[in-house]
């Protein structure tokens, strides 16, 4: 029979109470190893179980030092306090502050030769544990992480992408939060529930896409487990969104035919974009005549057209971020996916994607707000 959160959490007590003090990991080597994994760290578990957490101090100075610039060289700024509850390679504050003799985080960060970044208030420290505490309701009272995202979409939480930026990944908000990662456990049954929740939510049933957007996770997690998604969709007597793809059977010669008189029939003296041929049921998709001729350029070259002057960017990098940092100035919050597209000041969210170099709009906002190579230093 499997020990439960709660034993280890009593074990940790009945400890604290017979010995005036926290448990190391000493102290139970019988369990010590499946407590940390249990709650993703021993220190975690600590604090679940209301005790003191302890500190090490028999880790040397040179290696405390060297955590702190690792960061820096990672990250390309001074760690905060909050950094070392949510980063690898980082010890706890008091680790570093009972080890140095200090009592300010400043004071430490100044000992290894790092400038200080801006401390958050005691305010913001209690909207973000109030914060904390209302997701990791949510979550224990559905048994689900994906609740993040359907209370987000609801205005009953911040953004996701608000939450990204303030917390880190969705698993690091989690982790905050007090939420183990352990008790989520991905098979079919749990995906065929995860379908039903988003039905209830968003009136549809979800394509792949909706799912792993929905669940944070990538489409591979679900395939592993699913195998075809459409007839798993099938298998739990529901539709699919999409037909499952028929093969192009056509050779190259067929399709540049079928594409020559599909351009002259709809007047398209240049041969005809993707975005036409994506939304005929005339012709096959421009997915199809990508994969077989690489580019649209290159299929207009071979059936006889012209190629299409290259166009130049309407805007650089830097302009972007400036028209980003000014939205979200208006705002007074960063804009989700929604507002950027929009918002017709703005590129879409692809061309952010594209022009940042990135897969999510949260890295976006990473960059914009926390430049790699700024430093944001107060006066203590």
């Amino acid at each position: 029979m499997s020990t439960t959160n709660e034993e280890y959490i009593d074990v940790l007590k009945r400890f604290y109470e017979t010995n005036g003090r926290a448990p190391t990991k000493r102290d139970l080597p019988g369990i010590s190893r499946k407590i940390e994994k249990a709650f993703s760290g021993w220190n975690y578990a600590l604090q679940a179980a209301g005790v003191a957490i302890v500190v090490d101090k028999s880790v040397p100075l040179t290696k405390l030092k060297a955590s702190l610039q690792n960061f820096v060289s990672k990250e390309g700024r001074s760690p905060t306090v909050y950094d070392l509850y949510r980063s690898k390679g980082l010890y706890d504050e008091k680790t570093y502050m009972k080890s140095l003799g200090l009592n300010r985080w400043s004071e430490v960060l100044e000992w290894a030769g790092l400038p200080f970044n801006r401390e958050r208030t005691n305010e913001e420290m209690r909207a973000e544990k109030v914060l904390l505490s209302s997701i990791k309701t949510l979550i224990e009272g559905s048994g689900t992480p994906s609740s993040i995202v359907y209370k987000s979409q609801r205005g009953a939480l911040p953004a996701l992408e608000e939450l990204e930026i303030q917390f880190g990944s969705r698993k690091d908000v989690l982790k905050l939060a007090g939420v183990s990662l352990n008790r989520f456990s991905f098979n079919k049954s749990f995906f065929a529930k995860e379908v039903n929740r988003y039905i209830e939510d968003c009136g549809k049933v979800p394509s792949l896409g909706d799912l792993v957007k929905s669940l944070g996770v990538s489409s591979l997690t679900v395939l592993s487990h699913v195998n075809n998604y459409n007839k798993f969709i099938k298998s739990i007597r529901l539709t699919p969104v999409n037909k499952t793809p028929i093969a192009v059977t056509d050779t190259n010669d067929r399709l540049k035919q079928q594409y020559i008189v599909f351009s002259h029939k709809y007047g398209y003296p240049n041969g005809a974009p993707s975005t036409a041929l994506d939304s005929s049921k005339e012709i096959s998709s421009s997915d199809v005549y990508l994969l077989r001729f690489g580019t649209m350029d290159q299929l207009r070259l071979e059936c006889g057209f012209q190629p299409l002057e290259k166009r130049q960017h309407k805007f650089t990098k830097e302009q972007i971020t400036e028209k980003l940092l000014a939205a979200y100035a208006k705002k007074g919050k960063i804009l989700t996916s929604r507002e950027v597209n929009a918002d017709p000041a703005l590129p879409s969210l692809s061309s952010l994607l594209r022009y940042f170099k990135v897969t999510c709009l949260s890295a976006v906002w990473r960059d914009v707000l926390n430049p790699p190579n700024s430093q944001i230093s107060t006066k203590d």
